[in-house]
């Protein structure tokens, strides 16, 4: 079961930054199949939705290698500004 908690106080402790973004746990994949996205039972995955709730980023990683923080972040960035 994923804990987003935990996750949150790693990423702002270890990486110096607040998230200040709401996360959704999908642990038995409902939201990724409404979607029609491949289960990331072998990893982790971030999607990122606008306020229309259509996909604009989707990335999956395999469990052991985590994810980027500062990634999202400029994605995120990147999204607000077009």
């Amino acid at each position: 079961k994923s804990n987003h908690n935990k996750w949150i106080t790693d990423v702002e402790t270890l990486q110096d930054c607040r998230v200040t973004f709401p996360l959704l746990c999908d642990a038995d994949g409902l939201i990724s199949r409404a979607y029609g996205l491949p289960p990331t039972a072998a990893g982790s995955g971030v999607i990122i939705t606008d306020l229309d709730r259509r996909i604009v980023f989707v990335a999956q990683y395999p469990r052991y290698t985590g994810r980027n923080f500062y990634e999202i972040l400029r994605v995120m960035d990147a999204i607000q500004l077009t």
